[in-house]
Order: C-alpha cells, then structure tokens, then sequence
C-alpha cells in the first residue's frame, strides 16, 4: 500500500507544476516592461511639449499620464516577479520534500 501512495504522490508532483501561474507571471512582466517603455517615451515627449508651442497645461496632464503609465508598468514587473518567485519557492520546497522523503 506505501508503494501506491509513493507513486500516486511521484504522478501529482510531476503534474502540479504551476505552469499557468507562472506563464501569469510572466506574462504581467512583459506587459509591465512595456509599460514602462511607453511611459518614459510619453515622459520625454511631454518634456518636449514646454519648449513647443502647445499649452502648459496640456503638457503637465501628458506628463501625469505618462508617469502613471511608468509607475503601474513597475508595479506590475514587481507583482509579475513577485508570482515568479513564489512558484519558484514551491517548486524548491517541493524537491526538498522529496529528497528527504527517498532519504528516510
């Protein structure tokens, strides 16, 4: 009976692996790096707008929109990593477990 509960938890190891979870991860990086991308062009161009002929008011509501863009691009790199992270967390603490457990 230990042989077929060792070997049905070997099959639910192998299986659970988190890939959709970590493709989410990944996934949420990608799509903050751009935009954070997008957000520091805006910035730029925004900074391009005093020097023009356009309004200054204008060109402060482009700057804020553009440092929004910037700053939820880094928040979603941080939560995308943060994701990565602790699906890598599991899968250490899972080929710990079952080193010690073919130890014991």
């Amino acid at each position: 009976m230990s042989e077929q509960n060792k070997n049905s938890e070997e099959k639910s190891s192998e299986s659970y692996k988190f890939k959709t979870l970590r493709g989410y991860g990944k996934f949420l990086s990608g799509l903050g790096s751009i935009l954070v991308i997008i957000g520091i062009l805006g910035i730029l161009y925004a900074l391009s707008l005093f020097s023009g002929y356009r309004s200054e008011l204008q060109a402060l509501y482009f700057l804020g929109g553009s440092f929004a863009l910037f700053l939820n691009g880094i928040f979603l790199i941080v939560f995308g990593q943060t994701i990565s992270c602790f699906v890598e967390i599991e899968k250490n603490t899972r080929m710990t477990y079952e080193i010690l457990l073919s130890k014991s």
